[in-house]
């Protein structure tokens, strides 16, 4: 039984290690077509930076205000709570 565990561990170490391996050769390809296409298209790809930075921005700053919002509302409700038992 123990012989069997040893071998299963083993293929699954030697799994684990090649999707790495495979994973890690993605990221370098993708990478460098990343590369190629700035390199190719610099000012679409400043344009572009620019405009996903201001989206997500956007997003976060919506997030926050809506989480401030919704803690004001708590806090009052909780105060209400408090002093006027309802």
């Amino acid at each position: 039984m123990a012989e069997k565990e040893d071998n299963f561990s083993r293929r699954l170490r030697k799994r684990a290690r090649r999707s790495y391996e495979l994973a890690g050769e993605k990221v370098e390809r993708a990478t460098e077509s990343s590369r190629e296409v700035v390199r190719g298209y610099p000012l679409t790809s400043i344009v572009v930076a620019a405009a996903v930075g201001a989206i997500v921005g956007v997003g976060v700053n919506e997030m926050i205000r809506r989480a401030r919002h919704r803690d004001r509302k708590s806090f009052v409700k909780r105060l209400r709570r408090m002093f006027w038992g309802s």
